[in-house]
């Protein structure tokens, strides 16, 4: 049911959020506090919204 592909996705969409999410806040010159709050939460949600469409998109699987 899950491959490498799904696994290295999983840790793309977490890495990601992270990188993004930390390199916005420096671009607007936040505190260092605040940069890591917003890359935290950033990926938290980007993974949480990944789940959720693929739960709601994709049929179950037949066992």
């Amino acid at each position: 049911m899950m491959n490498w592909q799904m696994a290295v996705a999983g840790f793309l969409v977490a890495g990601l959020g992270f990188g993004l999410g930390a390199s916005l806040a420096m671009v607007f010159c936040l505190p260092k506090a605040q940069v890591i709050a917003i890359s935290i939460e950033t990926a938290f949600q980007n993974g949480g919204v990944v789940f959720i469409l693929l739960k709601l998109s994709l049929p179950s699987p037949d066992r």
